[in-house]
């Protein structure tokens, strides 16, 4: 069976596991690795998309061509990793790939890709796509990112360390946040149990860039 490689194990360059079905008298599910891929960069995947094909499971699970639409929805979807990786700080970055693994607001990237004997020439398109631009032959030169204020995540750091006190700040930069969350509910601060994977996430980066 010729086997499905989303957007998401190209850009990434992981690749699920596969479950070994072929011994039922077995109780416990045996998986083994699929073929490792080198990560494709998002702007050869966006140049793939714009020169070729690329294929999508829609939403009635039907494989298929995507169309215009659907392209469009794809590169919309990449397009976002893309600006975090021209402009996006280091915890904007970790915040996307949370969410990326998550697949909750990203099943496009999961749903979007190439049959594995079909997969496009990336490098060829790319260059193809350069061309079209006007820029074949050319060195991209690198963007120039401007430096993130020094002193802003001190300060929230010493204003959360105010808050909870020392040793739920200290538990907290252990990566024990159960302190820190007791200390801010104690002060009237309510979460559900749904926002409390976002509040330790927020709460590691504070105390990771202080």
């Amino acid at each position: 069976m010729n086997e499905f490689i989303s957007v998401y194990h190209l850009v990434l360059g992981t690749r699920q596991a596969k479950e070994d079905v072929s011994n039922e008298k077995v109780m416990e599910d045996k998986f083994e690795m699929h073929d490792v891929i080198s990560p494709t960069g998002v702007e050869l995947v966006a140049s793939a998309i714009d020169e070729g094909d690329i294929y999508h499971y829609d939403a009635f699970a039907r494989f298929s061509k995507a169309d215009g639409q659907a392209t469009c929805r794809i590169k919309n979807a990449l397009a976002v990793y893309g600006e975090l990786l021209l402009m996006g700080s280091p915890y904007e970055m970790n915040d996307f790939m949370y969410e990326l693994h998550d697949k909750t607001n990203t099943l496009d990237w999961h749903r979007f890709g190439w049959l594995k004997e079909d997969l496009p020439d990336f490098e060829a398109l790319h260059e193809q796509w350069k061309k079209r631009q006007g820029m074949g032959g050319k060195n991209v030169p690198s963007i120039k990112v401007p430096a993130q204020q020094c002193h802003f995540w001190p300060l929230v750091g010493g204003l959360l360390k105010a808050v909870v006190g020392d040793d739920p700040y200290e538990a907290a930069v252990q990566g024990k946040y159960i302190l820190a969350v007791s200390a801010l509910e104690a002060k009237g601060f309510r979460w559900s149990d749904n926002e409390k994977p976002a509040l330790r996430r927020n709460l590691n980066r504070i105390v990771s860039n202080a």
